[in-house]
């Protein structure tokens, strides 16, 4: 991935996201700040946003305990999450300590009717998203399980088109 944004002008975008399992990678990945420590910027030439689809935060009950013990900061509470979530995946706490990656915004589609990842652990990570000041959407869909269908695309489509004209004049 570093080869492709190196690619990247001024101009250009990337939004990070996936589908269930991948969804839940993407917001750990969020979460860790590992593409901050890489040197990967974020806004135009870089990640403009992160979408997640049927997807859950793993280790959220955790996550919401260690946010909901940091204070009321919300630079206290990302620190916690930030640090927290670095340990689980066995990467230095202390060496990314900025988190300006969850300022960018975060798009939610979900089923309401998906069984696989129920529709309530996509509302429970979008909480405690929204606990450490994340920009986050959540929208849920009617008649819809562990899948996508085309309202969710149209929607995608419009997510993205609004993160990858950020800050571009």
């Amino acid at each position: 991935m570093l080869d492709e944004l190196d690619l990247l002008d001024a101009r250009g975008s990337v939004v990070i996201g996936g589908f269930s399992q991948g969804a839940a990678m993407s917001i750990m990945l969020f979460l860790s700040g590992e593409l901050e420590r890489l040197g990967i910027r974020r806004g135009p030439g870089g990640v403009t946003g992160f979408v997640g689809m049927s997807g859950w935060l793993p280790f959220r009950r955790q996550v919401g305990e260690v946010v909901s013990e940091a204070g009321p900061s919300d630079i206290g509470k990302r620190k916690a999450a930030r640090e927290y979530v670095r340990r689980l995946l066995l990467l230095d706490p202390s060496s990314c300590d900025n988190e300006a990656y969850l300022d960018v915004p975060l798009y939610l589609g979900h089923g309401e009717i998906d069984e696989k990842v129920k529709l309530q652990w996509g509302q429970e990570m979008r909480d405690v998203l929204l606990g450490l000041g994340v920009n986050v959407g959540l929208s849920t869909y009617e008649g819809l399980a562990h899948w996508w269908n085309e309202q969710e695309i149209l929607d995608l489509v419009n997510v993205f088109r609004q993160m990858v004209l950020v800050d571009k004049t």
